[in-house]
């Protein structure tokens, strides 16, 4: 069997995965050009500038107090966005945390969301 075929490759993984660190040493000298080198690749090199997406920040207070003011007129939707945006639960775990469908929280989530950026934006201009 040629040196790197596949198979031999294969033998030392299945070696390896039972404990045999030989295996793992005879194999890396193998696999490394291939996998470290990129094998003839382009070498990208990333920007740091474009990597992470820009988050606008949030006012916590007028976000809290925003909240607030929506829980004032509809408990149920300031409940949804606090399961939601705070507490992380998805769609469906909402439903079940407040004994509502889906579809009611899909519901009240997209128009609780449009209030409060409504009210973030009125906060904001003032």
């Amino acid at each position: 069997m040629p040196p790197g075929s596949s198979a031999q490759i294969s033998l030392l993984l299945a070696d390896w995965g039972h404990g045999d660190e030989g295996a793992r040493d005879a194999l890396i000298p193998l696999i490394y050009k291939e996998l470290q080198r990129g094998a003839g690749a382009p070498r990208l090199t990333l920007d740091p500038d474009i990597g992470v997406p820009q988050k606008p920040e949030v006012d916590l207070v007028a976000l809290d107090d925003a909240l607030n003011r929506l829980t004032s007129l509809d408990p149920q939707q300031g409940r949804v966005i606090e399961l939601r945006f705070f507490g992380g639960l998805s769609i469906e775990e909402t439903g079940v945390v407040m004994g509502i469908s889906p579809a009611t929280v899909k519901r009240e989530w997209a128009t609780a969301r449009a209030w409060l950026q409504r009210e973030l934006k009125k906060d904001a201009s003032k």
